[in-house]
């Protein structure tokens, strides 16, 4: 849907300003065995996700209005709730994609397909239960219960790693 492609930009724009242009940084870090430097990086890394997370979820809500007047279409007003849902969601997925980020550098991708399976059979049961329902906003509200499910997996998996950071912010 329209929203959901505007939220799935808020995500891209994060990755591509923050998450493309650190990780190779952090990952020769983190095989070179550099503690210091590797948690340095990831203090800046950490902040950076957050502080573009945070001026690109404000764009949307400053942009979204004056775009659905232009677009003139009713259908996108009545369902703006679901465009609130879906960005609260982008922001969780890109913050918590701090976890997915470290589980990828500490060379642990089979706990993100885990992670990420679990999240898309949590959105098709969850969708089959709320559309009939509620309609495009069972959709969104489905998406957002998947990723936060999705983000907590991510989290307990790096807890359990043993991956100890220390960070300054």
């Amino acid at each position: 849907s329209f929203f959901s492609g505007v939220t799935g930009s808020i995500i891209i724009f994060v990755h591509t300003m923050v998450i493309i242009v650190m990780v190779p940084s952090l990952i020769v870090a983190y095989n070179e065995l550099d503690k210091q430097n590797f948690s340095h990086l990831f203090t800046k890394f950490l902040k950076r996700i957050v502080y573009f997370s945070l001026f690109a979820q404000l764009l949307a809500y400053l942009a979204i209005y004056p775009v659905l007047l232009y677009l003139n279409n009713q259908l996108y007003f009545d369902n703006i709730l679901s465009f609130f849902v879906l960005s609260i969601s982008a922001l969780i997925w890109n913050v918590f994609n701090i976890h997915h980020t470290l589980l990828y550098v500490i060379k642990k991708d089979k706990l993100i397909t885990f992670a990420t399976i679990i999240g898309a059979l949590t959105n098709l049961l969850l969708n089959v239960i709320t559309i009939p329902q509620i309609g495009i906003l069972g959709a969104a509200i489905s998406t957002a219960i998947s990723i936060a499910i999705v983000s907590l997996i991510k989290t307990h998996l790096i807890r359990r790693s043993g991956l100890n950071i220390y960070l300054k912010w």
